[in-house]
């Protein structure tokens, strides 16, 4: 995978730190079902997993939902309101409680005016860094005081309009729910020997 990035000509230690994060979750998913293949030294040796066959489409696709997932696809996600009530910038209002997960994580409470539902199982799977991005996404959007300094980090001032928290999470979860699904679809990167051959 390294070489596919160097022949695209992506360097990714040159932009943030959280691209050169996601490459290697993208490679540790790689590498966790290749440890579920039976292979060999001889029949596929260690330092050929460069050569990782991977679609120029899976590829591009990877690139492109990493690199520009703020302005990606939006997963649809049920956005639930009390009943009676239409959805406004007062509902997507982010307090010092941290979001909290329901119904096995198929439901994010974002306060007591929002949910979002629908969220599937495979938005879970993607780890980067020991947590999935949807909980570095909750740990994240919430308001904070730091004790020593008393600044106060308020993430409703990130965006202009309050309802963006919404396609923002949207998209995070997009992006899991890709990448997992490319992972998953990869091809042995070597072909099991016939018997003719052994």
């Amino acid at each position: 995978m390294g070489r596919q990035i160097a022949n695209a000509g992506i360097k990714p230690y040159e932009g943030p730190v959280w691209v050169a994060n996601h490459y290697r979750a993208i490679a540790d998913m790689a590498m966790d079902r290749l440890q579920n293949w039976s292979w060999s030294a001889e029949t596929f040796p260690a330092h050929q997993i460069n050569d990782w066959p991977w679609s120029e489409e899976d590829f591009d696709i990877l690139v492109k939902l990493h690199l520009r997932y703020e302005t990606g696809p939006e997963y649809p996600l049920e956005v639930q309101v009390p009943k009676g009530e239409k959805l406004g910038p007062e509902h997507c209002r982010i307090g010092v409680s941290k979001m909290r997960w329901l119904e096995n994580k198929s439901v994010l409470k974002v306060n007591d005016r929002l949910r979002l539902a629908k969220i599937p199982s495979e938005a879970h799977e993607y780890v980067v860094n020991g947590r999935t991005p949807l909980e570095w996404f909750i740990d994240r959007y919430r308001v904070t005081k730091d004790s020593r300094s008393g600044i106060v980090n308020d993430p409703n001032g990130w965006f202009e309009n309050p309802r963006d928290l919404i396609p923002a999470f949207k998209r995070i979860v997009h992006v899991s729910v890709e990448t997992v699904r490319i992972v998953a679809s990869l091809p042995p990167p070597f072909a099991e020997p016939s018997n003719e051959q052994a």
